[in-house]
């Protein structure tokens, strides 16, 4: 898993967020691998393999732009409270 899904599923376990249909956090975590490894897409009528991530316009894309913006944000607005710029 490339490392923005893993920072992604560490967010969700931060936020105590599950999967509903998971039983388990792992089988989550698989069905994140399986959905953004080795899949396929089409540019200019040729077949291509995306190696990691998920292609632009994907149904997951946008739900791992956001976990993972929330994410970043969590982590940066920490930061900025450690070094006193924010309240």
């Amino acid at each position: 898993m490339y490392p923005e899904c893993f920072q992604a599923t560490e967010h969700l376990k931060k936020k105590k967020c599950k999967c509903t249909q998971c039983k388990k956090r792992s089988d989550f975590e698989q069905l994140l691998r399986i959905a953004t490894s080795k899949t396929h897409f089409t540019f200019n009528n040729k077949l291509d393999i995306q190696h990691n991530g998920v292609a632009m316009g994907a149904p997951l894309a946008p739900i791992i732009a956001d976990v993972f913006m929330a994410n970043l944000e969590t982590t940066l607005m920490d930061q900025l409270i450690d070094v006193g710029v924010c309240e």
